[in-house]
């Protein structure tokens, strides 16, 4: 049986050695700046591993602690964002202060990762400033940051940091696969694939079904986005995306007539900026009758309406003080520069009433 080859992080094999010969000192500490122009998500998921492994080499990639880290399935390692703003604001980082009081549920360790600290402004960082310094001593912070400059001088004189190497003027592409999956899915197309492949390979029932839904979760924000335009009419469709799917898509670009919602009008289907961006004058959420998922969110059909846009449904999903016509489909009308008309259809008779 050959040995197995020891875990790195992609394209970083010097780095991947300087952590690992860190962690098996025990000296990686209470917390870390990631920083550089590589994959600091994969770097961050590293290091965690390191930090919660229970095998010889660390991280080893086999012990169960490693193999969650790895998969984004681990209970003690926790990925601080706020979908509910731009920034990470200052009541979500008092909780991860009051969080890390608590005892790790089942690691060595309870890991907070943060994956963009441009999002931290000066105020929610001093939040952070007495528990990185003097925290429990089971609790490890990460900061990952193209700078390491967008972290206070406090914050980083409290660290250690790990620097990623740029990456290489010239890369050879893979394939016309490999091509593809980048215009698809921009420049996480290196990650998206290695979960697959760990998807595969993975034989535990249990960890599969948590690998397969922690997959599934992040699958939303690489459905493709159409912009149609007929008639000088300019219709948006951003698929299953929320409202953080639109990457680096300038705002000129989005503006559109119609607007079909995002993520079936679930809360973090669109936000104040989107919408700025857009100025639709419709809007269209396809709820799913069942609202399985809290689709169309009261919060958010509320918010498109207090921003005078008519809101129009595809489907008929049942809610309070919503008096929706029965209908068996939406239908619009272009016209020339930006002209539209909707109703509601049933059994050929429409109806004309938008919410």
């Amino acid at each position: 049986m050959s040995q197995q080859e020891p875990l790195v992080i992609p394209g970083e094999p010097r780095l991947s050695r300087r952590i690992r010969e860190a962690a098996n000192r025990d000296a990686l500490g209470r917390a870390a700046v990631l920083s550089g122009q590589g994959d600091l998500a994969a770097a961050a998921r590293f290091t965690a591993a390191a930090l919660l492994c229970r095998g010889g080499d660390k991280p080893c990639g086999v012990c169960p602690d490693c193999r969650k880290v790895l998969r984004d399935v681990h209970p003690d390692v926790l990925t601080v964002t706020d979908p509910d703003h731009k920034n990470v604001s200052v009541e979500i980082l008092r909780n991860v202060t009051a969080d890390a009081s608590v005892l790790p549920n089942e690691g060595r360790r309870k890991v907070y990762i943060f994956p963009d600290c441009s999002l931290l402004d000066g105020k929610a960082q001093n939040v952070l400033l007495k528990v990185v310094e003097d925290g429990p001593v089971h609790a490890a912070f990460l900061f990952c940051a193209a700078n390491s400059a967008v972290l206070l001088p406090t914050i980083r004189s409290r660290t250690a940091e790990w620097k990623l190497s740029p990456p290489p003027e010239t890369a050879a592409e893979d394939g016309q696969a490999r091509r593809l999956c980048e215009l698809i899915c921009g420049g996480r197309a290196a990650e998206l694939a290695a979960r697959y492949e760990e998807l595969n390979r993975e034989e535990d029932p249990g960890i599969f079904r948590q690998m397969l839904s922690a997959l599934d979760g992040n699958m939303n924000n690489y459905s493709a986005i159409l912009l149609l335009e007929y008639r000088g009419t300019r219709i948006l469709l951003p698929g299953d995306a929320n409202r953080l799917g639109y990457g680096e898509i300038a705002p000129a670009d989005l503006c559109a007539h119609i607007f079909k919602v995002g993520h079936h009008g679930q809360r973090d289907g669109a936000d104040a900026a989107l919408i700025q961006a857009v100025r639709p004058r419709a809007a269209v959420c396809c709820a799913s009758s069942d609202r399985r998922y809290q689709s169309a969110h009261p919060e958010l059909l509320r918010f498109l309406l207090d921003n005078g846009i008519d809101l129009w449904f595809s489907d008929c999903p049942q809610l309070p003080g919503l008096d929706l016509p029965p209908h068996e489909a939406l239908v619009f009308s272009i016209g020339e520069e930006g002209a539209f008309q909707a109703e509601y259809t049933r059994g050929g008779s429409p109806y004309e009433t938008a919410i």
